[in-house]
């Protein structure tokens, strides 16, 4: 999931779990056709206001480019 496409999805998985940071499983990110994470975290600000930070990583381990998972894979 580029992360242009995949931001809405991951805004809502990390309000419906405030103070827990989510994980993506690794996807081809774009421009650049490099395998990314995304990690998000919602939560309360000053005067109770729900701030949600997301941030994509580069992702240099093992990943099945087709899937979007990290294993388990053929003949390992």
């Amino acid at each position: 999931m580029p992360a242009l496409l995949g931001w809405k999805f991951e805004f809502r998985r990390a309000m419906a779990r405030l103070n827990e940071v989510q994980i993506t499983g690794p996807y081809l990110s774009l421009p650049n056709a490099s395998m990314s994470i995304t990690l998000s975290l919602a939560i309360y600000w000053e005067h109770e206001v729900i701030c949600v930070v997301c941030v994509d990583l580069e992702w240099t381990g093992l990943a099945n480019i087709i899937t979007g998972s990290a294993g388990p894979f053929p003949g390992t």
